[in-house]
C-alpha cells in the first residue's frame, strides 16, 4: 500500500525535529507532489513550508525563499491568513540572514499587526525577536532590545524555555557590545543558568563562551 503525503510529511517534520535536514529533504519534496496530485493547496501549501523551513536550516535561502512564497501562494488563494502570517516569519528570517533588514521589518510588523489581533503570543514572539535582531545589525540598540526584551517576556509567558535561554543570551550580548556591564552579565548568567537546567548543551557552550568575553572585557577596563 502506497504511502500518504499526511504519512510522508510526518515522517518529513520527525526528522526535522531531529536535526536531520538532510533526510527530511527529499521527503517534504515528495509529499509537495502528493498533495499537487491531489489538488489539496492547504497540505501542498505545510508541505512547501516545511520544505522551505528545512532549507533554512541548510542555509540554502534562495531555495527556502522559493519554496516560501509557493506556499504563500497556495494560502493566499484559500483566504488561510493564520498559515500565510507563519510562513511571512520564516521568510523575515531569510531576508533578516540575507541582511535584507527593512524588509524583514515590514514583514514583521505586519505579522506582530496580526498577532495582536488574534492573541497570537507565539507569532509576536517570533516576530519581535527577529525585528529586534534585524535592529541590531542597523545599529539602532534601542529598538533592538525594546524588541528583544518584549520577546523574551512573552516567551516567558508561553513557557518557551528554549526560545527565553536563546532571547537571555541575545540581550545579553548587545548589552555586552554597549560596554553596560552590569545588565550584560546578569543576562548572560540568566542565560546561562537557564540553558544549562534545560540541557540545551550548545546554548550553554554559546554563554559560557560569552561570559569569559565578558571577563576579559572587565578586565581590561578595571587595569
Amino acid at each position: 500500500m502506497s504511502e500518504t503525503p499526511t504519512e510522508t510529511i510526518s515522517q518529513a517534520l520527525t526528522l526535522a525535529q531531529q536535526t536531520q535536514y538532510g533526510a527530511a529533504l527529499p521527503l517534504f519534496q515528495k509529499a509537495v507532489l502528493q498533495f499537487q496530485s491531489l489538488g489539496d493547496a492547504q497540505g501542498e501549501a505545510r508541505a512547501l513550508s516545511g520544505l522551505g523551513n528545512t532549507y533554512i536550516q541548510l542555509a540554502d535561502y534562495s531555495s527556502a525563499l522559493e519554496a516560501l512564497y509557493q506556499s504563500l501562494n497556495c494560502l493566499e488563494k484559500s483566504d488561510n491568513e493564520l498559515g500565510k502570517h507563519r510562513v511571512m516569519v520564516s521568510i523575515a528570517v531569510i531576508h533578516q540572514k540575507n541582511r535584507q533588514f527593512e524588509r524583514s521589518l515590514k514583514l514583521c510588523e505586519e505579522v506582530i499587526a496580526f498577532a495582536d489581533r488574534m492573541g497570537l503570543k507565539e507569532f509576536k514572539a517570533a516576530a519581535m525577536s527577529n525585528a529586534g535582531e534585524s535592529f541590531a545589525n542597523m545599529g539602532d540598540f534601542d529598538n533592538a532590545i525594546r524588541c528583544l526584551e518584549n520577546s523574551l517576556f512573552l516567551c516567558q509567558e508561553l513557557g518557551d524555555k528554549f526560545g527565553e535561554g536563546r532571547l537571555l543570551h541575545n540581550i545579553g550580548m548587545l548589552y555586552l557590545n554597549l560596554e553596560k556591564m552590569d545588565s550584560s552579565f546578569r543576562f548572560l548568567t540568566d542565560a546561562l543558568t537557564k540553558r544549562r537546567h534545560i540541557n540545551d548543551r550548545y546554548g550553554e557552550a554559546c554563554s559560557s563562551l560569552f561570559l569569559g568575553k565578558w571577563h576579559h572585557k572587565r578586565a581590561l577596563q578595571t587595569r
